[in-house]
């Protein structure tokens, strides 16, 4: 810590519940963000799966369409 700022710590009196309170507030926004991000991690997983799912989709007709031109042409 900079002791320009270790030294204002010192000189400022700061209420112990204004630090508890700050401290229960940053908490509970740590908490709300380890949930958002868990919730966007669910929700990136899903769009994954589906991408992949067509993806082999989107093969599956290529080979099939590959497959009828080469009929059509015998």
């Amino acid at each position: 810590m900079p002791s320009s700022v270790g030294s204002w710590l010192l000189r400022t009196p700061i209420p112990i519940k204004d630090i508890k309170a700050k401290l229960v507030d940053l908490e509970a926004a740590l908490q709300q963000a380890s949930h958002d991000m868990a919730w966007q991690l669910h929700k990136y997983q899903e769009l994954r799966n589906f991408k992949l799912a067509l993806n082999i989709e989107i093969t599956t007709y290529n080979k099939l369409l590959e497959w009828r031109m080469e009929q059509s042409w015998m």
